[in-house]
């Protein structure tokens, strides 16, 4: 089922009040997972180390350390993308969180704008009087 325009509106304002609130909330203070091209570079890396020891593994045994090593930038790699990555990726996200398509702010203009939440506390409790 749809939601009238209306309801979006105030979904809209509900979410532009929370963020005003509470920036932690939205995430503006989070790091999410993502794909840098830093951590694409050293996936790759990593990539090409693991099979260029198995590939050298016949010349000599010592080769095989280079697989580990391969290995273990892989491995470091998907554990700090999956910990954020880097901070300039937390700032795009903290940036994209509080503007726009356009990077107009849907953050209200002051903090006296915060009638909305005021207004819905009592048409909430008009509901429960009447």
């Amino acid at each position: 089922m749809a939601l009238s325009e209306q309801e979006q509106r105030m979904l809209r304002e509900i979410e532009a009040q929370l963020y005003a609130d509470d920036p932690a909330f939205g995430g503006a203070g989070a790091r999410k997972p993502g794909f840098s091209a830093k951590a694409v570079a050293f996936g790759l890396l990593g990539l090409v180390l693991l099979i260029g020891g198995i590939a050298l593994f016949t010349i000599s045994h010592y080769f095989m350390w280079l697989s580990v090593v391969g290995f273990v930038v892989m491995f470091g790699t998907g554990i700090w993308v999956l910990q954020g990555g880097s901070s300039d990726d937390a700032e795009d996200a903290s940036v994209s969180l509080s503007r726009g398509p356009r990077g107009v702010s849907k953050m209200p203009k002051s903090a006296g704008d915060s009638g909305l939440g005021q207004r819905m506390e009592d048409n909430f409790r008009k509901r429960f009087e009447q």
